[in-house]
């Protein structure tokens, strides 16, 4: 059983995610909001681009991170400690 700070911020972070996988800056920025349970329709909205494109954007997550479904590339993100940001406050 693993226990963590709630006040911890343990989203992935963008570079690890890049660098661990070949993301895109669009791509990391995704996988990160789903990681935070953001919906597709709610991340493309507060980035000002369309659903299709984020849809688009998941299926390269999907392929480069070698997942299938959303909840398989959230867990794979939040289990990973190499993918957390070095410094949780920062």
């Amino acid at each position: 059983m693993q226990f963590t700070d709630p006040g911890l911020d343990n989203r992935p972070a963008a570079e690890a995610l890049r660098d661990a996988f070949g993301l895109t800056p669009a791509e990391a920025r995704l996988a990160i909001a789903l990681a935070q349970g953001v919906r597709l329709a709610d991340h493309a909205e507060s980035v000002g681009i369309s659903l299709n494109t984020v849809k688009t954007l998941l299926s390269r997550v999907f392929r480069k991170t070698e997942t299938a479904r959303q909840a398989e590339l959230v867990r794979l993100l939040l289990s990973d400690q190499s993918l957390r940001r070095a410094d949780p406050y920062f």
